[in-house]
């Protein structure tokens, strides 16, 4: 990120820097489809992402998978898995990498490329569209390339769609399938499910994939401890991730929680609750793919993108000078996560503006069960 600033204020660099990624995607491209000594059904799909970005390719390999069945293979990090094999099939093919496996957080290790590398591929699809995903994407023997890039990297792909935010996130990506399938539909691929709760039983997530996403914890004890008057609440938190502090501040003021050790017992764990409060975040997309409404609170990142699809779900952001716009994912400093330290978004948001629209979208719920 820091790097694409840099060379935006360098255009000799830039010039020579994308003629020399440019030139070297293309020898790679073409190489790779000579490579092919059989001929192949495969389908690989490069799915590199969090939690969140996971969830928003469901529809788009659900249509692939129902479409392609065992000929379809999903490359993916390895806690995700999980989510494909119970939301679209468990019999799903999966390669998978470690997460925490990645040379500088970027690059694929060695290790970890063996597999996919050795196949072939009659199509691969990239729903990832990062350096990422491209490095990979290189290597691998394949008569076609599919995919949505950026001005650098095009050329890696046979056809492909110049990176253009678009809301919600799941349209982007089937959007690639589409370059393929023109007549594919979305509409019968995300999820619909949405439970109408007999009664509230609250969750609540109070952390999210980064700092700047993050209400203060504080303000979920104090949600907590107004909600339990009249339903059932619980945290819910990550056993080997949790700061120990806000672990000794809920067990001070005796407050329920429950701790989560793999991706598979959130699952479960979440299934058991009717409404999940949280911040914008992997767990909350969990919790509506499982039918929970949710109660999101944002920051830095744009709701039009984010928020699940489906009436059940109610979200409040405050909107300052830098948050991003119409058009954005997230705000210019990357979601907060380069340049900025205060935060202002997350933290110039009340408490009370947050339990007074939550108060309303619990009435709201309970008069549409």
């Amino acid at each position: 990120m820091i790097i694409t600033e840099f060379l935006a204020n360098n255009k000799i660099l830039k010039f020579i820097v994308k003629f020399c990624i440019k030139l070297i995607l293309s020898i790679f491209k073409y190489f790779s489809s000579l490579l092919i000594k059989n001929e192949t059904n495969n389908i690989l799909v490069i799915s590199l992402h969090k939690i969140g970005d996971t969830i928003f390719t469901i529809p788009s390999i659900k249509y692939l998978y129902e479409t392609h069945k065992e000929n379809l293979i999903v490359y993916c990090f390895e806690n995700n898995k999980i989510l494909y094999q119970i939301f679209i099939n468990k019999g799903i093919k999966l390669i998978t990498v470690k997460n925490k496996n990645l040379l500088f957080n970027r690059f694929v290790r060695k290790a970890d490329l063996f597999e996919v590398k050795n196949n072939s591929y009659k199509l691969v699809y990239d729903l990832t569209g990062s350096i990422t995903s491209v490095a990979v994407l290189s290597i691998i023997k394949s008569k076609f390339k599919y995919g949505f890039t950026d001005e650098y990297f095009y050329k890696a792909y046979h056809k492909y769609l110049f990176k253009k935010e678009q809301a919600p996130l799941y349209k982007m990506y089937f959007d690639v399938i589409k370059l393929k399938d023109k007549n594919a539909d979305i509409n019968f691929y995300y999820n619909k499910l949405q439970i109408k709760p007999q009664n509230i039983k609250i969750v609540i997530n109070p952390y999210a994939g980064w700092k700047a996403k993050e209400w203060d914890f504080d303000n979920f004890i104090n949600l907590y401890n107004k909600l339990s008057i009249n339903y059932e609440v619980n945290f819910i938190l990550d056993k080997y991730s949790t700061n120990d502090l806000d672990i000794e501040k809920l067990n001070k003021q005796k407050i329920k929680y429950l701790l989560s050790d793999s991706l598979e017992d959130l699952i479960n764990k979440l299934s058991r609750f009717t409404l999940y409060i949280g911040n914008d975040s992997g767990p909350m997309h969990i919790a509506s793919y499982l039918g929970l409404s949710t109660f999101t609170i944002y920051g830095p990142t744009n709701p039009d993108f984010h928020q699940p699809i489906g009436q059940n779900h109610q979200f409040i952001n405050n909107i300052e000078i830098c948050s991003p716009k119409s058009d954005e994912k997230m705000c210019k400093k990357y979601g907060g996560q380069i340049g900025c330290n205060k935060f202002i978004c997350i933290t110039n948001l009340s408490f009370d503006a947050v339990y007074l629209k939550l108060l309303s979208f619990i009435a709201w719920l309970n008069k549409n069960e």
